[in-house]
Formats: C-alpha cells, structure tokens, sequence
C-alpha cells in the first residue's frame, strides 16, 4: 500500500467512480486527513485518506452503508467499489489483494456487470482461512476479519453508525517504526479515524 497520494487521486479508482474532495485537516506532524465522496450513491459512501508528511497514503478507509450493499439492486455496485479499493490501495500479492480478487470472481457471475479483462483469470493462489473470514466478514455474515501482511494490515469490521449498520474497510501500511504501528493498529482497533 505505498503510494503517493497524487498518483491515487489522479488514477483509474478515482476516475471511474467520479471521486471528489469533500474536506482535508491538517493532522501533527504534517499529515492530512482527506476525505471523499463518489458521484454516485454519495448517501451510502464514505471515503477517507490519512497522508502522511511525505505524501503517501498511510491509510485509507471505504464505509459502505451495509442496506445498500444487500439491496439487491445496488449490490453489484458495492461489490465493486469494495473490489476496486482493495486492488487500488493494496500491494498485488496480499491477501487483501486475494480478497479482492474473489469478490471479483463472484461479480463476473452477476448480470450487466463490467469487468477488467485480468478478472476471468482464475487465482492461482488457494484461499487462506482469513480471507474466507474477511469474505464473511463483507458479505456481512462475520462481524469483523483482519489480515495482515508484511507491510500492511486490512480490517474489515460491521459496525452500527448513527442507528445504521454499516460496514468498515480500513487498510493501512505498516512501517518498522513501533510507535507507528501501535498508533495505526490502536486506529484500526477503534481508536481514531
């Protein structure tokens, strides 16, 4: 998940589903907090980015409004704007990245859906427990799944936001600083963002 937040605001992610800018703070240390909304379905979308001094996003956040992930009309749409961060803000080769590849497996079986040409390849690699819980977890039958790699960890949690369930996908890299570790693990655990 090391990317320079001029190449992610300015790429295919954010192009396809029509991105803007709704607020930026300034955070110590330099860093900001941006956050997004799509053109569409701004209602049950939220986007957040957390980057850091030198530019890089250090953590980025997808809530989906989880009645409109289950709305049979909508689904596909949110199952593709899940997809389609995991593979824009995840290294190729994590398990977030795996993840993200089957939810794309299954849309390919959803009619009038639009898929990349690399989605009819079939996975190469099995599907370990934590991705299946993380596939529970956005299919809403877990309330929570984490996986983590080397350089970056994914949460994928259910919460109830405002008297409505919703569900949390928080990415965020991991770097050999403990301090950094401990802040953005406390973050993900609830402690922040």
């Amino acid at each position: 998940m090391n990317q320079q937040w001029h190449q992610l605001a300015t790429g295919e992610f954010f192009r396809w589903f029509g991105l803007t800018e709704v607020g930026r703070s300034r955070q110590t240390g330099g860093g900001l907090i941006i956050s997004c909304k799509p053109g569409g379905f701004q209602e049950a979308i939220d986007l957040t980015f957390e980057i850091s001094a030198n530019e890089t996003v250090a953590r980025a956040v997808l809530i989906l409004n989880r009645a409109w992930m289950e709305d049979p009309r909508t689904a596909p749409f949110a199952a593709d704007i899940a997809k389609s961060f995991l593979l824009t803000v995840t290294s190729a080769g994590s398990r977030a990245h795996l993840l993200a590849q089957q939810v794309e497996q299954l849309m390919i079986r959803s009619p009038g859906v639009i898929s990349r040409a690399q989605a009819h390849e079939a996975t190469d690699k099995g599907s370990d427990e934590a991705v299946r819980d993380a596939l529970n977890a956005l299919a809403g039958r877990r309330g929570r799944a984490e996986l983590q790699d080397r350089d970056s960890v994914v949460l994928l949690e259910n919460v109830s936001r405002d008297g409505q369930p919703r569900l949390h996908v928080i990415c965020a890299t991991l770097t050999p600083r403990p301090a950094r570790w401990k802040r953005l693990l406390g973050a993900i655990k609830g402690d922040g963002l």
